[in-house]
């Protein structure tokens, strides 16, 4: 798993409207963005935002995360980031036919990589 940099929301908000990989206060990793509201998208369902860090650079920028969907596949119902064929990255899960969740709306996904490792939460107050 990447063990990209965690950014705590408290020292730094990301840009409104913008997709990011989040951390939430249920130990729940995934895609959210912050609305012009200052608050998460799925903070109703997961809890609070914790940390944050950017979407991973698309596979023709950088392909040293990105697996191809030709060479391997994740297992079924295991949520990862994806790249689909229109350019949009965003978080999936592979179905037990095969498919993607969410290639009717965005396309094929042609590359996959895992979840990033969650930070270094210490919970002791």
């Amino acid at each position: 798993m990447s063990k990209r940099n965690w950014i705590s929301v408290k020292d730094k908000l990301p840009e409104p409207c913008v997709e990011v990989i989040v951390y939430f206060s249920s130990g729940r990793i995934g895609e959210s963005f912050m609305s012009l509201d200052g608050n998460f998208s799925l903070e109703a369902f997961y809890g609070k935002v914790e940390y944050w860090q950017p979407m991973p650079e698309a596979p023709s920028v950088d392909m040293s995360n990105w697996i191809s969907v030709n060479d391997d596949k994740p297992k079924s119902y295991v949520w990862v980031i994806v790249y689909f064929s229109s350019g949009h990255i965003g978080e999936s899960e592979m179905l037990r036919s095969g498919n993607f969740c969410f290639e009717l709306s965005y396309g094929k996904v042609t590359h996959w990589q895992p979840l990033p490792d969650p930070p270094e939460v210490d919970r002791c107050l």
